[in-house]
């Protein structure tokens, strides 16, 4: 579709752009003096009692423009996002340049992570002087803080959120005692804004961004844009600041931790079958030192694919296929210890006690291949499950994306 935000509006003022996340971006601020003109005394907005919330509206566009990476060890996204806003102010009718200290509404990417995070902000311009509509565009890139669930993992969907914040950018000596912001849905006003876009959209991927070859690892399951005021009610006074999440989720392509990662562990554990070879009575010390040799290869193994997974305070899938084989390895090694405590018990060691020697062996073998079959039927369960769970889940495309139901704002 036309109209991507980066290809409709004038490329960004020259310099350097603001740095990271809110605080800085208060800093940079903190020395203006934004001062209304002579000829613009009063606020955009009649001044609300303590009870009341102000009136004005700003209608809110989200374009992403890339989502180059998702950094699992450090829970981070790196992604460029292009913010539009755009609302009415009675006192610029008929004017046609955006007055120089004039108020105009702001925002902050709250969960922008890093010193490399670049914000920029366009000049803002009157787009209808007939009623005063003014637009305002802002550049966001860099990381940003995401919150990863790895109880799933590999086999994990995570969100990538962007939390966007509306600060106050009125003036010190305004009538105003709070920030006048409140966002609502991106329409009215798209048309003057985005002439050459035919369907105005709220939330979307820019048309040149590529997600099927920018996150390979990854697949987009949807695209949201959350109200966290509206959910959690907190606007309840004219102090509070206005939050909107941008949410999308994304399916982790699990294939290669599936041959790479759980196939060898299972394959490792299933080792521990070729025991019902070594007879727990005679041949006990080869077949401890079998079963601790098999033990140390998943050690080694577990430790080499830690390095390169975050850690968490709890367990993930993996943790617990990896736990399940190391409670394979001590079982078959406590397992043989009893049956040759059992065997010396009951004479099996003694001269011409054949009978008894092939009795333990074949309840050894027995106690081995359950043992065996537990831990395969539990890979079997916990991975198959998953697996087939995901088979069902079906990619979004771009249209469906694109055409997705946009929520009400207020």
């Amino acid at each position: 579709m036309g109209g991507g935000c980066s290809r409709v509006e004038p490329a960004p003022v020259g310099g350097s752009g603001m740095r990271c996340a809110e605080n800085e971006f208060r800093d940079v601020f903190s020395d203006v003096e934004l001062k209304y003109p002579d000829d613009l005394g009063e606020p955009p907005v009649a001044v609300p009692k303590d009870d009341e919330l102000p009136t004005l509206r700003v209608e809110l566009k989200f374009c992403i423009d890339e989502i180059s990476s998702i950094d699992m060890l450090n829970g981070t996204t790196t992604a460029k996002v292009w913010i539009g806003l755009a609302w009415t102010d009675p006192r610029l009718r008929n004017k046609t340049d955006f007055p120089e200290g004039c108020w105009q509404p702001s925002v902050v990417l709250k969960n922008s992570a890093g010193t490399d995070f670049i914000y920029t902000p366009q000049p803002t311009k009157i787009t209808d002087s007939e009623t005063g509509q003014c637009y305002r565009l802002s550049y966001g890139a860099g990381n940003f803080a995401c919150a990863f669930d790895l109880h799933e993992y590999p086999f994990d969907s995570q969100k990538l959120t962007f939390v966007v914040r509306t600060i106050s950018m009125h003036a010190v000596n305004s009538k105003l005692k709070s920030n006048p912001v409140r966002f609502e849905d991106y329409g009215s006003m798209a048309k003057r804004v985005y002439p050459k876009d035919p369907k105005p959209r709220v939330l979307y991927f820019d048309d040149d961004f590529d997600f099927t070859q920018a996150l390979v690892e990854w697949t987009i399951q949807s695209l949201k844009l959350i109200n966290n005021n509206k959910i959690n009610k907190g606007t309840n006074g004219v102090d509070d600041a206005h939050l909107m999440t941008v949410e999308v989720v994304v399916q982790r392509e699990f294939a290669y931790y599936l041959y790479q990662l759980v196939m060898v562990l299972m394959m490792l554990s299933g080792f521990t079958l070729s025991v019902i070879k070594m007879h727990p009575v005679t041949d006990f010390s080869g077949r401890m030192g079998f079963v601790m040799t098999v033990f140390l290869s998943i050690v080694a193994f577990a430790f080499v694919i830690s390095s390169s997974t975050p850690s968490t305070p709890y367990l993930t899938v993996l943790d617990k296929l990896t736990s399940a084989s190391y409670a394979l390895t001590f079982f078959i090694g406590f397992e043989t210890l009893v049956v040759a405590l059992v065997a010396e018990v009951i004479g099996a060691e003694e001269e011409g006690a054949f009978d008894l020697i092939d009795k333990v062996q074949l309840w050894d073998r027995v106690a081995v291949l359950v043992l065996v079959g537990l831990n395969a039927g539990y890979y079997i369960k916990v991975v198959g499950s998953r697996v087939a769970g995901k088979f069902n889940i079906s990619d979004a495309d771009r249209n469906a994306l694109d055409t997705a139901v946009e929520p009400k704002f207020l």
